[in-house]
């Protein structure tokens, strides 16, 4: 009885779910200093006040941009298209992947720019990125 009760309980909850806004790590600041660059410009306008942004925000931000792209630098238009790569996932753009081990599979693709194993489907959106990182030690 007590596991019937379980599961109803699980199966009651699972209706009154909602997605996860997920945050951009103030961290990774050269997102930010673009957002505040093309903020500059008026082309998006932020309220810096209210960091992190999520990614989705992000990802809108760097749509709207790119409606502007006359007006930007060579070098932002190359920062504009590198973060719209970033951040497809969360504009709903296909996903740029120059490889592509799973060729048959429409959601499941291996992406080099921006690196990570990318999953699209109708109701689910996942991305995985591997971090890497070292130290190198030394003696005088």
């Amino acid at each position: 009885m007590k596991r019937l009760l379980f599961v109803f309980l699980i199966f009651l909850l699972s209706f009154h779910a909602y997605n996860q806004v997920a945050l951009e790590p103030t961290s990774n600041l050269s997102i930010y200093a673009f957002l505040d660059e093309l903020a500059s410009l008026k082309i998006i306008s932020l309220n810096s006040a209210v960091q992190p942004y999520s990614r989705t925000f992000i990802g809108s931000c760097l749509d709207s941009a790119a409606l502007y792209t006359s007006i930007l630098s060579r070098r932002q238009q190359k920062e504009l298209v590198f973060y719209r790569r970033a951040y497809a996932l969360e504009t709903h753009q296909p996903v740029d992947s120059r490889i592509n081990i799973f060729r048959k599979s429409r959601s499941l693709s291996l992406a080099l720019d921006p690196y990570g194993l990318v999953y699209r489907d109708t109701l689910l959106s996942m991305q995985i990125q591997p971090i890497l990182g070292g130290q190198v030690f030394y003696n005088n």
